[in-house]
């Protein structure tokens, strides 16, 4: 009899903690319980940017992310006036150009790119930068050599040597020749939290957008707004004519936004952010957007579609990591690399993010 409830007990002890490994292992659908500190941590995120936007009239004064911003002449000179210039060295690891066949001056600053290890670059699959040998499809003028510029302007280029798509994702990974210095910042990636990062119109994003046809100081610019969707919304962008052809010359911007995937109306959101919105175009396709933790941005989407739709990170780094470790793994095969990195993006705790909350 006493063996008999021994042999029962260790089975209900078994099927109990096959029952809750299970459980733990189940991956988030959406609809589980907030977690209690959710709102102090959404009022963070939020009170981050709000912050730095107080007092300030938005536009190209305060978004611009270069004052200077010269591909051709390899100059570059960071915008003292933009509303988050205090951050420095995060602002950094957004790829300032991709260096074409002839320092193309079309559409190579275009398509984003964003680092996720000291080695690794993230784009979209469908308009990515191709390294030497990399079988077609690719953007015509994304060349292999992407340059970087650090908060004191200093420019840093890597070549790309090997890549791939991530598996059943609108992403693709490039691996770098070297890794890049500590000046030039990769991010880490925001973890998905129910009623936080999944909810939209609640907590606010900041986006990179890039520039578009770079020309020369001598072109005359004229201000033009553009219809984005179904509203009219500043571009921050210049209309062109060159020897009779018309060009549209984007610059790129720091911009705030709502978790709403058409968030270019001045009606939309708080008045506060209102003056710092941008409509995406087809050229910010790669392009990241952030959630403000304090003082460190944290990779939360890549867009991919035209008024502001992309892809979340936060529950799809496995993913990334095996494309990551299946890259390396071919590079070093084909004698790119001689050894893997054994880099794997990094994603901040949920206790951290717990504890900066409820000291709020």
């Amino acid at each position: 009899m006493f063996r008999f409830m021994r042999i029962t007990s260790r089975l209900y002890f078994l099927i109990f903690g096959f029952v809750t490994a299970s459980m733990l292992m189940v991956p988030s659908t959406g609809n589980e319980a907030k977690p209690v500190w959710s709102s102090d941590l959404a009022s963070l995120l939020n009170e981050s940017v709000d912050k730095r936007l107080r007092g300030l009239k938005g536009g190209e004064p305060n978004m611009a992310v270069f004052s200077i911003y010269e591909h051709l002449y390899e100059a570059y000179s960071r915008n003292e006036g933009l509303w988050c210039a205090d951050l420095g060295k995060e602002l950094t690891g957004v790829a300032t150009f991709k260096v074409g066949p002839g320092k193309n001056m079309s559409i190579a600053d275009s398509y984003g790119g964003v680092m996720i290890t000291r080695r690794h670059i993230l784009f979209c699959n469908h308009a990515h930068p191709a390294y030497p040998g990399s079988p077609p499809p690719w953007v015509n003028g994304l060349g292999f050599r992407t340059r970087f510029v650090t908060s004191e302007n200093e420019i840093i280029e890597r070549n790309l040597v090997w890549g791939r798509r991530v598996n059943g994702q609108d992403l693709w990974i490039g691996l770098l020749d070297e890794d890049l210095p500590e000046t030039v910042k990769s991010y880490r990636i925001m973890p998905i939290i129910d009623g936080v990062t999944n909810a939209r119109d609640k907590v606010v994003e900041v986006g990179f957008s890039q520039g578009s046809s770079r020309l020369t100081p001598a072109a005359n610019h004229i201000k033009f707004d553009q219809l984005c969707g179904r509203c009219e919304t500043s571009h921050y962008g210049t209309h062109t004519e060159v020897d009779g052809v018309k060009h549209y010359q984007q610059l790129p911007m720091v911009y705030v936004s709502n978790l709403g995937t058409i968030d270019c109306s001045g009606s939309k959101g708080s008045e506060l952010r209102a003056p710092f919105r941008y409509c995406v175009w087809d050229g910010d396709s790669g392009t990241p957007r952030f959630h403000l933790f304090g003082s460190e941005l944290l990779l939360s989407r890549i867009i991919l579609t035209g008024g502001g739709g992309g892809l979340t990170l936060g529950d799809k780094t496995a993913k990334l990591n095996e494309a990551i470790s299946e890259i390396d793994q071919e590079a070093m095969e084909q004698s790119k690399i001689e050894a893997l990195t054994n880099y794997q993006v990094e994603v901040v705790s949920l206790q951290e993010l717990e504890s900066a909350a409820k000291k709020r």
